[in-house]
């Protein structure tokens, strides 16, 4: 299932930004511990747009294998960012694609085994794959899309660092 999502993905163009509204949320929770699995204590601190135009083909696949979703569907402009969480209020494995319109100035950071591990996007369309909970947070320093899904069923093995679909 998932080399079939792969195929599809070094096919899809750059996309075309329909950017929908934006998501301003300065709030902050205190206390937050690396250790702690619950979304309910990760800031919910974000800088974000809603991205009203995914590509169709991308959303139909990713339900037909069993996804649900879209989830994270979002666009970042130079500066935007989420905040640190942990996606523990539903379970599940998780698969993002995002497309980034330069080299290694957006992706995703994780706090895994104490440390905090870097994923940076590559130009083009990326993959990942990951198992919450997990702490992690986006940033961007370029134009960034990205889309979610959750699947009940791991689809394949976790992926932190992005599987480059130039």
């Amino acid at each position: 299932m998932i080399n079939q999502l792969i195929e599809l993905l070094k096919t899809l163009p750059d996309p075309v930004l329909e950017y929908g509204s934006r998501e301003d949320d300065q709030s902050r929770v205190v206390n937050i511990s690396p250790h702690h699995n619950d979304v309910t204590v990760s800031t919910k601190d974000r800088k974000l747009s809603i991205w009203k135009n995914a590509p169709v083909d991308l959303v139909q696949l990713c339900r037909q294998i069993g996804g649900r979703g879209p989830s994270g569907n979002w666009i970042y402009k130079e500066g935007d960012y989420q905040g640190w969480h942990t996606n523990s209020d539903i379970l599940g494995q998780r698969l993002y694609v995002s497309w980034a319109s330069e080299d290694k100035k957006s992706g995703m950071k994780f706090f895994i085994n104490d440390a905090i591990v870097d994923s940076p996007d590559h130009k083009g369309w990326n993959l990942r794959l990951f198992n919450p909970p997990v702490w992690h947070m986006v940033y961007s320093n370029c134009i960034r899309a990205s889309i979610g899904f959750i699947f009940n069923n791991d689809l394949d093995k976790e992926r932190i660092q992005p599987v480059c679909l130039k």
